[in-house]
């Protein structure tokens, strides 16, 4: 099977985004008539690449120009012709750059992981809701295999290489990219590490995912250790992220300067959004303002550069006393969200010996760790869309004045409030004895505002939580408050009240009460 290697081709082919009912073959059939007239045009290579997810399709094509026979300026000018057979844009395949400091140094193990304490993260999330379906979370970095095809030992749930890494059928063959997903670079394995590594396993470092919530990841490699990140690598990345299913995709890197136009790289995001998925990007190590001095794909969500139904989670990168890391870039208008990028201890790449665990500083990390979060949460909520996911991130995080000009609102992640939602239930009390036709106070608090929790559901239990057969109010308004006459029906022992959000599945129990 031979291997695509996005930096064989120097022009990338945009075709616009379409849904489809039973015309796919023909799209199908237009896009690859026109990269064979693209090619004999003047193209010494030629790649089609197709993406479907249920009645979405996009497609992309790539190409390597012989500039004696036909050059970007050149197609670029004859654009308006080539729209008519589907083409949107042609771009260059310019480099990219990854978004991190150098990992300070690679020592060995450290359990100083602040960065969960301040996120909230200090134990399991034993009060709330197992998820039941998978949920797929893919880095578009520098892989995460080792050479002998292993994962790091402290890395949980992984697809496997050959769905992780893209392949195209075109010229009578399949062409995988990077085919062995190594980690050559370190980059992914760090992010990884952040985003899912195994808590309570007895080796190396945590996160905020649980074993049994089935979170996956997709470690997706773009580029090689002779291959420099290109626009063409990553956009085909976000596109296979995208098509096979992923609920977040993590984008720690930037676009070269000069290049912030991209369509490229914006319209795949822009897809990717319109079929389910959240993207993240880290806000950029330059220490300068988002808005004075724009980075990519950090600012395609926001501002003038947003394509219709685009989202983007952007963050940038705090430090141990919440305020911004000197690196990190900013913006109260262009960021989303701040959380801690510096000092953070991860997984590292290794070929022989003991796993190695080096700590590194960026808003690669902060956004490694947003990522995890909104894979919990979308977890937690799989009918949630991106925009109401990235919402929620925002509505539950903390409101710092230390950050006040560096992101929206102040926001610092709160992963705990993130997961556990905005209810505190007060009343009735553990160990409270209730009477049959007598009024009862149920009581709870929101620990944080979200417009779109604005109602509730009661229901009770008469089996410690086992099972919730009785609904008191199919809803409620969330004002922390509601009245309830027990009937002689609902007598028990082990009675429990349980109440959440109609908009999300965040319940809160009260402890163990008696109904007599």
């Amino acid at each position: 099977m031979p291997e695509f290697l996005p930096n064989d081709y120097d022009v990338i082919v945009g075709f616009e985004a379409r849904q489809f009912g039973a015309d796919f073959d023909i799209f199908v059939k237009q896009v690859h008539d026109t990269m064979a007239d693209l090619k004999n045009q003047g193209a010494v290579k030629a790649a089609t690449m197709i993406f479907r997810r249920g009645k979405h399709g996009a497609a992309l094509g790539a190409l390597l120009l012989d500039p004696q026979k036909l050059t970007l300026a050149q197609l670029q000018e004859e654009l308006p012709t080539w729209n008519k057979k589907g083409v949107a844009w042609f771009e260059a395949n310019a480099g990219l750059a990854l978004t991190d400091c150098p990992p300070g140094s690679e020592d060995p193990l450290r359990r100083d992981q602040w960065a969960l304490d301040r996120l909230g993260v200090t134990g399991t999330w034993d009060d709330v809701p197992t998820p039941m379906d998978k949920t797929l979370v893919a880095i578009v970095d520098s892989g995460l295999r080792r050479p002998d095809g292993s994962l790091p030992e402290d890395i949980g749930d992984t697809l496997p290489v050959n769905q992780c890494q893209p392949a195209f059928e075109f010229d009578g063959m399949l062409w995988t990219m990077f085919p062995d997903g190594v980690d050559m670079n370190g980059h992914g394995t760090m992010l990884a590490g952040t985003i899912a590594a195994v808590p309570c396993n007895g080796l190396g470092v945590a996160s905020a995912v649980p074993v049994d919530w089935k979170i996956v990841l997709m470690p997706i490699k773009f580029f090689g250790a002779a291959q420099s990140p290109t626009i063409l690598g990553a956009t085909i990345a976000i596109y296979w992220a995208a098509a096979m299913g992923a609920r977040v995709i993590n984008a720690s890197w930037h676009v070269a300067y000069g290049q912030g136009g991209v369509l490229s790289v914006q319209s795949a995001m822009q897809w990717a959004t319109l079929v389910g998925a959240v993207v993240v990007a880290a806000a950029g190590n330059d220490g300068t303002d988002n808005g004075t001095y724009p980075t990519y794909p950090a600012n395609y969500g926001h501002g003038v550069m947003t394509m219709p139904g685009l989202s983007i989670l952007t963050v940038a990168a705090t430090d141990r006393d919440d305020w911004k890391s000197g690196f990190s870039n900013y913006s109260p208008a262009l960021v989303d969200i701040a959380a801690p990028g510096r000092d953070i201890v991860t997984t590292g790449a290794y070929w022989i010996g003991a796993a190695r665990y080096p700590d590194y500083s960026g808003t690669s990390a902060a956004a490694a760790f947003a990522s995890s979060a909104a894979a919990l949460v979308a977890a937690l909520n799989p009918t949630w869309g991106p925009i109401e996911v990235i919402q929620h991130l925002k509505d539950s995080s903390d409101k710092l004045a230390s950050l006040a000009l560096v992101c929206n609102d102040g926001n610092r992640l709160n992963i705990c409030r993130a997961v556990e939602g905005p209810l505190v239930l007060t009343a009735p009390a553990a160990g409270a004895t209730l009477q049959v036709g007598q009024t009862t106070k149920i009581r709870w608090a929101n620990a944080y505002k979200s417009a779109r929790f604005d109602k509730v559901r009661i229901e009770l239990s008469r089996d410690d939580g086992a099972t919730w057969p009785v609904t008191l109010k199919a809803s409620t308004a969330n004002d922390g408050k509601w009245n309830w006459k027990p009937t002689a029906a609902q007598k028990t022992q082990k009675g429990r009240i349980r109440v959440t959000p109609l908009a999300g599945n965040f319940p809160k129990v009260s402890g163990t009460f008696k109904v007599v």
